[in-house]
């Protein structure tokens, strides 16, 4: 072998390495034979390596791979072992599975490899979260906009003529939530996905009647060229099975970055224009027809794409709570751990709204934790052996001091002021210029 062929076999050699490595991290049911494949890779490179330090690192990257190898050979036979299982045909079988060599039609698992891991049925939420718009705090505007257009949605269902002559009017309404760290935008996807699971159930003679796809960015984007496309293209694809659909798409400035805005960031997918253009075409139903319902969370709004903020035609800003929404929140929470009078409560959360300035839901979130934890344990110490007893000892004054120190609540009066004001979401760089958007109230 000269050097031109050995030189393109390790350059092989490398890809297939980093390929396999990828997916050995990004799937951990078929990390097992990924990693084998990477370790045959790297023992290979070791054979061509030019020097004797290049070939010392081949190797100890193929040691590392081969112990994990035995390592999740270990853990698969263990399972099968609490599960009743022969613990070597678990294994065999686990390997046999990830390598796509052999399926039920003797072909290799194409798709699988095309998507390098990913798979949109494990988006899919498939129990019903027990959160409600009900046990939301605040964002009453934003609520009532989100039931309006599922209730808009659910009518149009009924109506099949009217939506044909009217097929403008039946087009779904998409969503934009934005707003500050902490503010509650997965926990009212939570409560989207209770309302459309529970209002749509899947029954056995409609058993894809509703989905709520729960998608990251960071599950779409990929480094290697055209894959983020296949992966929304397999998305959507298995979306469109559904009569009523919603896909939730958190940090989507991530997936949809500014294509015009100077120095963008790739952000870990091989082609940033591509992606954006893809999923604004499979948003617009040119390669397809699906008809769900895209929500989409951002804590920057205006790094997300202006074309796919057009297309998210109902913008959403979720805010950091207001009085009334904290001190709601700490009655429904903390209430019982702060007295045993309403005088009493009244009293004590007046004194943690004092020093709650500019908190989000999940500063208080962690508060009221911190107060459960204390509250507990102090009535548990000044109680012992009463295990009837139902009723807790309130904080003083002073705990409550002491609970601040696990809060720490963080301001930045320049982003909040921009985020606030959508007539300066324009690219960083550029000048600043008026778009016609508006926050729905």
């Amino acid at each position: 072998m000269n050097d031109i062929e050995r030189n393109r076999r390790m350059q092989e050699l490398a890809t297939e390495y980093m390929k396999e490595a990828t997916l050995a991290h990004c799937n951990s049911r078929e990390g097992l034979a990924h990693h084998a494949i990477a370790a045959r890779a790297q023992y290979e490179l070791a054979e061509l390596a030019a020097t004797e330090e290049a070939r010392e690192q081949h190797l100890h990257l193929a040691y590392m791979h081969h112990e994990l190898v035995e390592e999740k050979k270990k853990a698969l036979q263990a399972a099968a072992v609490l599960k009743g299982e022969d613990p070597e045909a678990s294994a065999a079988s686990q390997q046999k599975d990830a390598t796509g060599a052999q399926t039920e039609s003797g072909k290799p698992r194409e798709p699988d490899k095309e998507l390098m891991g990913f798979d949109p049925e494990k988006c899919l939420i498939r129990d019903v979260p027990k959160v409600t718009f009900d046990d939301i705090i605040g964002s009453e505007s934003t609520i009532a906009a989100l039931r309006k257009a599922f209730r808009h949605n659910e009518e149009l269902f009924k109506f099949q003529k009217l939506t044909k002559l009217a097929p403008l009017a039946s087009k779904p309404d998409h969503h934009l939530m934005y707003g500050p760290p902490g503010t509650g935008k997965s926990f009212l996807c939570k409560a989207i996905a209770h309302e459309i699971m529970t209002n749509f159930p899947n029954t056995e003679e409609n058993p894809n009647n509703s989905a709520f796809f729960n998608v990251n960015s960071a599950e779409i984007c990929s480094p290697y060229y055209a894959v983020p496309e296949k992966r929304l293209n397999a998305l959507f694809e298995l979306a469109a099975k559904y009569n009523h659909c919603v896909i939730c798409i958190d940090e989507v400035e991530r997936l949809c970055p500014d294509r015009n805005a100077s120095g963008v960031e790739l952000n870990a997918v091989a082609d940033a224009v591509a992606v954006v253009t893809r999923l604004l075409q499979l948003i617009d139903g040119v390669t397809g027809k699906c008809n769900a319902i895209i929500l989409c969370a951002t804590n920057y709004p205006w790094k997300v794409d202006k074309a796919m903020r057009d297309r998210l035609s109902s913008k959403l800003l979720l805010d950091l709570p207001n009085e009334e929404a904290k001190r709601q929140f700490l009655e429904r929470n903390v209430g019982i751990f702060l007295g045993h009078t309403q005088e009493e409560r009244s009293a004590a959360i007046r004194t943690l709204l004092d020093m709650l300035d500019h908190a989000s839901y999940r500063d208080m979130d962690t508060l009221a934790q911190t107060i459960q934890v204390t509250g507990l344990h102090k009535t548990i110490a000044n109680h012992p052996g009463e295990y009837e007893l139902d009723v807790f000892d309130p904080l003083t004054p002073e705990e409550l001091q002491r609970t601040m120190a696990d809060v720490l609540v963080v301001y930045d009066a320049a982003y909040h002021a921009r985020l606030k004001d959508p007539t300066r979401w324009s690219a960083e760089g550029e000048k600043e210029a008026t778009l016609n958007i508006r926050p729905r109230k």
